[in-house]
């Protein structure tokens, strides 16, 4: 096998194959004036082998509203819990230590939730209430 360049680009297929997932829903987010709402298809999760992203979009929307995106390696001290907001939505808490929670919501929490497991995110098995 021919080995790469550092500066090669990587090919299609060896991102694709470390990319496991876009989902569009809706988000429960930490701002700056607290939590906010974000209806569908506002909110953005994406999974990969090597970093999760949870963002606002368009990003000029999370700015103004004061939304940071959630950024995380497998490697860091983010739990996904099961949660359900009021018996209705269906959703990830995603509870880091130093952060307020980040919630999405979304009909694909089973499939979400093993991509994440795959990706090595530490996932409870334990279903909550939103905090």
């Amino acid at each position: 096998m021919a080995e790469r360049h550092p500066n090669e680009p990587k090919s299609a297929a060896n991102v694709e194959s470390h990319f496991l997932g876009r989902w569009v829903g809706a988000g429960t987010l930490p701002g700056t004036l607290g939590y906010l709402q974000a209806t569908i298809p506002l909110v953005v999760l994406e999974v990969a082998a090597e970093r999760l992203i949870l963002r606002v979009r368009p990003r000029a929307l999370g700015r103004i509203a004061g939304i940071d995106r959630l950024t995380a390696a497998p490697g860091d001290d983010l739990v996904a819990f099961p949660v359900k907001s009021n018996r209705t939505w269906q959703g990830i808490e995603f509870r880091l230590p130093t952060r307020p929670s980040f919630y999405f919501w979304t009909r694909s929490r089973g499939e979400i939730l093993d991509a994440l497991t795959s990706a090595g995110f530490r996932v409870s098995d334990e279903e909550g209430q939103m905090r």
